[in-house]
């Protein structure tokens, strides 16, 4: 479940807002403008992959997944995992247990994967940052910025590198540099905004699952 939490974290990472204590004008100016943006989503929908980098083992491994995030609500699946939360309640399914977890979201919640409203005001607590370089690939221009958490001893990575389209103003690529040599690369295969998503969306559908079992902690 590691590998959810980090991801919840990359997913609602693209709405953030960025803390103003930089010295560096340009990535100031960049982030400001990718705010902007990125507070006008009101939903997203996106596919990705992520790929774990372990430097020392010398080990590398893949996963891709879809999301749909809207306001606190979110639906995601990641392998085997289906993970739906539709505020209140969070469903966990494990397909290849066939076996679904229904739990209140208060007493499921990380706090190393922030809801998407708190994400909003992370910037209070946010980063320093800093203007890497500037790069064109198949035609395609983009900024690469370091962002470098402003408390490094409660984060597990000490840099964040952002990939962002220039002429889209979003982000296609994070890439988190481990403490402890782990690295994880989150590319965004397919980003959309806006949609309309039913209530449904983020509730678990034990119809499509009939032989599931259900562990429910919430009666």
């Amino acid at each position: 479940m590691k590998n959810i939490s980090t991801l919840l974290f990359f997913v609602l990472f693209v709405f953030t807002t960025f803390a103003q204590d930089s010295k560096d004008p340009k990535a100031e100016a960049i982030l400001n403008s990718l705010s902007a943006k990125a507070k006008t989503y009101k939903s997203i929908e996106a596919t990705f992959s992520i790929v774990q980098e372990d430097l020392q083992a010398e080990e590398t491994t893949e996963q891709k997944g879809q999301v749909k995030v809207m306001g606190d609500k979110y639906a995601l699946k990641l392998d085997n995992f289906e993970v739906y939360n539709n505020g209140e309640i969070t469903w966990t399914f494990d397909s290849d247990m066939n076996e679904a977890t229904r739990d209140l979201t208060e007493d499921v919640k990380d706090p190393d994967s922030p809801t998407f409203s708190e994400m909003l005001t992370l910037w209070e607590n946010g980063y320093k940052y800093a203007f890497e370089s500037e790069k064109t690939i198949d035609g395609v221009t983009y900024d690469i910025i370091n962002l470098y958490p402003n408390k490094d001893n409660e984060k597990p990575y000490h840099t964040a590198k952002l990939t962002i389209d220039k002429n889209k103003n979003e982000i296609v690529k994070i890439i988190l540099i481990g403490k402890d040599g782990v690295n994880y690369i989150y590319e965004i295969n397919s980003f959309k905004v806006n949609e309309t998503f039913p209530e449904s969306t983020f509730t678990f559908d034990k119809s499509k699952h009939p032989d599931c079992d259900i562990i429910d902690n919430v009666m």
